[in-house]
């Protein structure tokens, strides 16, 4: 979500504080995960409303498979990466979201829904359009 190591880490460390914190509040409906993850989602979600720049994640890593390698590869992946970050910054931050914890995270539709605070059917319209919203920015890169 943060698109920068640096800034994932603080995410973690705030994650954990606060959960220490209100770790007496914890109603066990969900599981621990979960509610872990609903901490980590809004920090993040804080923590990009306080900074306006954000920068490149994971996500990016390794789009060019290994045995393509070369300085057509390289240029080709670094052209890849730089739409990939345009087209996320495009998306909604409510469809950032839900892709990010589903595609990245591998969180499952009810765990997602469960974190961000809507319904299953809400986490599966969402990742609809941010996948249909991302095929279209990035359709020059399908093969």
């Amino acid at each position: 979500m943060t698109r920068n190591a640096e800034d994932a880490l603080d995410v973690v460390q705030e994650t954990f504080l606060k959960a220490h914190k209100s770790l007496a509040r914890f109603e066990r409906r969900a599981a621990l995960r979960t509610w872990l993850c609903q901490i980590a989602v809004h920090q993040g979600i804080d923590l990009g409303r306080r900074k306006k720049v954000r920068r490149a994640d994971p996500l990016e890593d390794g789009l060019v498979a290994s045995e393509e390698r070369g300085p057509r590869a390289d240029a080709r992946e670094r052209e890849l990466k730089t739409a990939l970050r345009e087209a996320l910054d495009k998306l909604s931050e409510k469809h950032r979201t839900v892709f990010v914890l589903y595609t990245v995270k591998g969180l499952s539709y009810k765990e997602i829904a469960e974190a961000v605070g809507c319904s299953v059917g809400t986490v599966m319209s969402r990742l609809f359009y941010a996948r249909k919203n991302l095929q279209g920015l990035l359709a020059q890169f399908a093969r």
